[in-house]
C-alpha cells in the first residue's frame, strides 16, 4: 500500500526517471521484484537466513513504470545495555537495490529518506546490522560501530549477532553507552 511522499524526495541520479514512495509494507510480490531471481541479494551468509523484524514504514524507489528499484526500512524499537540501560532506538534494515539499478546511488537515496523520517519514530538512535564491506557507506552517513557483543531474539532464542552493529545518534551528539547490546525483539 502506498503513501503519500513526505518531504521532497533527492534528486534522482543523472539520465535515471524515477520517483520515490512511502510504503507500509514490502509484500511478497514486491519483495521477489527487488530480489529479480537473486538467490542471495545480501551477498550470502549468515544475514540471510535469520529472522528479521518486519519494518511498519518503508521507502521505495520506482521506475517511470512502476517497476521497484530499491527499499528499505525502519522500525522502533529498544535496546538493552549493559543489563542496566533500556534504549529507545529505530532500526534501519533491509536496503536492498534490484542488481539491474545498483551502482546508481539509489541505495545512498533510500538511506538519505529512511534518516529522514528516523526522528518521528522517537528514538534516540538509529540502529542497523551490516556485513564489514558496508561498514565505510554507513559510516558517510555518520553511523559508527558498535564496538561490543550485540544480541537479538531469533525464532529459537537469542544469539550474538553474526553481523557488525552500527549507530547514528538521531538528537545531540550523544555517545552510545558501553556495554554489551541486547535488541529487545528481532534485529531490524
Amino acid at each position: 500500500m502506498r503513501k503519500a511522499v513526505l518531504g521532497a524526495p533527492p534528486p534522482p541520479p543523472p539520465g535515471l526517471v524515477m520517483r520515490q514512495v512511502e510504503l507500509a509494507e514490502i509484500d511478497d510480490a514486491m519483495w521477489a521484484e527487488l530480489v529479480a531471481g537473486e538467490p542471495e541479494p545480501f551477498g550470502g551468509g549468515p544475514g540471510e537466513t535469520l529472522s528479521w523484524r518486519p519494518k511498519p514504514l518503508n521507502v521505495a524507489i520506482c521506475s517511470h513504470d512502476g517497476r521497484l528499484l530499491a527499499a528499505g526500512g525502519i522500525a522502533s524499537g529498544e535496546v538493552l545495555i549493559a543489563r542496566t540501560w533500556r534504549v529507545p532506538v529505530v532500526g534501519l534494515g533491509g536496503v536492498i537495490v534490484t542488481r539491474s539499478a545498483r551502482g546508481q546511488g539509489l541505495g545512498r537515496t533510500v538511506v538519505a529518506a529512511l534518516l529522514e523520517r528516523a526522528p518521528a519514530l522517537g528514538g534516540d538512535f538509529a540502529v542497523l546490522f551490516c556485513r564489514a564491506r558496508l561498514v565505510p557507506f554507513y559510516a558517510s552517513f555518520s553511523f559508527a560501530p558498535i564496538d561490543a557483543r550485540v544480541y537479538a531474539d531469533q525464532p529459537g532464542g537469542q544469539i550474538e549477532m553474526p553481523l557488525g552493529a552500527m549507530y547514528r545518534p538521531l538528537a545531540a551528539a550523544t555517545p552510545w553507552p558501553a556495554g554489551a547490546v541486547e535488541v529487545i525483539g528481532e534485529p531490524f
